[in-house]
């Protein structure tokens, strides 16, 4: 049987004992669950992932690496209103805070369910709700552990028939209710503390309730059903003229691998994805656009340009190594971006000696290191900080990065493309050389890119001036102007004004979830520059910093699009510039100071 496709939902069960006040029935509620679904896997209509013995690191790497996919995450265990109890490494058990929880599960797009059959846990729900979950089953009252697998084996059981999630729910309570009765016989409770205070049982020991938003998505989630259908890749065949081109044609690998892989991060290239599938497309010459317009426009130009060289010369191995470039630093700018806001929050964040000589390496950098530099080991080391202190990336997807980039094919994607950079960097490589070299190195590039794919998932925008809007007796507005950073087919980046209810950053280029929240953000300056917006002229102009030299206080940088243009930044450029960007050389120094070695 072929594998489950990697568009295919996702259920992620995670069970947690404690040796000291053991559940008997963990092995039986996921038995039965798995059951319930296996049909349904069996058919490859969904994923069903089980962390028997889940961790805090265990669950921060698994919503990383299901973060477009988590439909339903389970867990079964002890828990209380603000917590569950969860296993550390050597037996030992730790504590993950709801808080922190909702915050990671608010991020996830795709997730219809949370569903903690544990004690108590009702008062976890508002922070659920609020962060963005759109339905949570949780409990009122301490439970009984019997009671908790059957409950959960009656509702997997008509998640299974296909039910929905509203139907499934009512027909699982009404079953256990009518098979337990008034019973209020307590055995082993699903609780932190068995002996500490907890929710009192009422005058039903069997209190599940199902929560839901009070929007479309709370509606939405009621009415789910399981899948029905298998979510496959299409495949861009190579038939006469067909929808696809022969395998050594320069592009055929990128646009397939990427079309699919995009795809599963971005609803726009999902729907053209669908029109493939219908045969409604034959066109070949839209796959390119499809991927490149929704993409940031830091990697998608880059994208696009690949797409528009097709010989397999000297010129198109350069852009192939500088795509990766480019998509390496856009990464490990934005995570650069997170540690020094979670530096700042956090006074207590530390990083491994690792991470210290990542950044090290990074903070000394100068133009002529810089052409080497391998900013993707920059990113995963600090993706591990990041986790080892409880964060979650701004870009949920990045935290299973680092695990996904240890199989075979990326791992040797990445080694190659890391030597392709320092070889161009030291001289051309031997004429006879080059085709093969543009043939191995699309190949390559074409599957460390799916890895990266959900960039495709974010908005990337310059915003420029915000105007407040406040009315007698009426809440504030703020409209944004901005320069929406994708669309690059269309060769507008314009101005546009947007009105929101929340406010962002400004002068600054921003990472948004979605531009319809402007108040979530992750402000990437002075990693990237846009001066048309310093200096407030319109259109957009993206630089990256290339270096920074603290004790001159001069930064490099150069032109997304074309790296050979540069752009100094000191206190001795004309007074006019030097007073407009002094903000970029003082957050720059910022930076330094406070993500430096203890």
């Amino acid at each position: 049987m072929s594998a489950v496709s990697a568009f295919a939902p996702v259920v992620l069960l995670a069970f947690a004992n404690d040796q000291g006040s053991y559940l008997e029935n963990l092995v039986r509620e996921r038995k039965a669950i798995a059951e319930g679904l296996q049909q349904f896997e069996d058919q490859r209509y969904l994923r069903v992932h089980v962390e028997p013995n889940a961790g805090i690191d265990d669950l921060f790497a698994l919503f990383g690496r299901f973060a477009n996919q988590l439909a339903i995450f389970h867990y079964g265990g002890h828990a209380n209103g603000s917590a569950l109890r969860l296993e550390a490494n050597g037996g030992a058990n730790e504590t993950a805070h709801a808080g922190g929880l909702a915050q990671i599960l608010g991020q996830l797009r795709a997730l219809k369910l949370v569903f903690l059959n544990g004690c108590a846990t009702r008062d976890q729900v508002k922070r659920l709700l609020e962060a963005g979950v759109p339905a949570v089953i949780a409990t009122s009252a301490k439970i009984d552990d019997s009671a908790a697998s059957s409950f959960a084996a009656q509702l997997y059981a008509r998640l299974g028939e296909g039910r929905t999630i509203a139907e499934s729910f009512a027909a699982a309570r009404a079953g256990l209710a009518t098979r337990e009765g008034e019973r209020r016989t307590i055995d082993a409770f699903r609780a932190m503390d068995v002996d500490g205070e907890e929710s009192a049982p009422g005058s039903d020991a069997l209190t599940w309730g199902l929560y839901t938003r009070p929007d479309d998505a709370g509606d939405a989630a009621l009415g789910w059903t399981l899948p029905q259908v298998a979510e496959t890749e299409v495949v861009i065949g190579a038939t006469h003229g067909g929808f696809g081109a022969p395998a050594a044609e320069p592009n055929a690998v990128l646009r397939q691998t990427l079309f699919n892989a995009v795809a599963r991060h971005n609803e726009t290239v999902f729907r053209r994805l669908e029109q493939a599938r219908d045969n409604s497309i034959d066109d070949v010459r839209v796959i390119p656009a499809s991927i490149y317009d929704n993409i940031p426009a830091p990697v998608g130009e880059h994208i696009r340009m690949l797409f528009s060289l097709a010989e397999p010369d000297l010129q198109r191995l350069r852009q192939l190594a500088r795509t990766y470039e480019i998509a390496a630093k856009f990464l490990a700018f934005a995570l650069a971006s997170q540690i020094w806001n979670a530096r700042l929050a956090q006074p207590g964040f530390a990083l491994s000696d690792i991470a210290w000589e990542q950044l090290d390496a990074f903070h000394a950098l100068d133009p002529a290191a810089e052409a080497s530099f391998d900013h993707l080991g920059l990113a995963l080391a600090l993706i591990a900080g990041l986790e080892e202190n409880g964060v979650f990336p701004f870009m949920a997807e990045s935290a299973g990065l680092p695990a996904a980039l240890l199989a075979q094919e990326p791992a040797e994607a990445r080694a190659f493309l890391k030597e392709l950079r320092e070889q161009l960097a030291a001289g051309d490589p031997p004429v006879h050389e080059v085709e093969r070299l543009c043939f191995d190195g699309e190949r390559h590039l074409a599957a460390l890119l799916a890895e990266m794919a959900f960039i495709a998932g974010y908005k990337l925008a310059v915003v420029k001036q915000i105007a407040i809007t406040k009315a007698r007796n009426r809440p504030a507005t703020y409209r944004q102007t901005r320069v929406e950073l994708d669309q690059i087919s269309l060769n507008m980046f314009a101005d546009v004004s947007r009105e929101a209810s929340g406010f962002s950053d400004n002068q600054a280029v921003l990472l948004f979830r979605s531009l319809a929240h402007p108040d979530v953000f992750l402000n990437l300056t002075p990693f990237l520059l846009d001066p048309l917006a310093i200096r407030n002229r319109p259109g957009a102009q993206l630089f990256f910093l290339r270096s920074w030299s603290a004790e001159q206080q001069e930064a490099t940088y150069h032109l997304v699009v074309d790296p050979t243009v540069t752009l100094v930044v000191s206190g001795t450029s004309p007074d006019r510039d030097s007073a407009l960007f002094a903000p970029i050389r003082e957050q720059l120094s910022e930076f330094r100071r406070v993500v430096a070695r203890p």
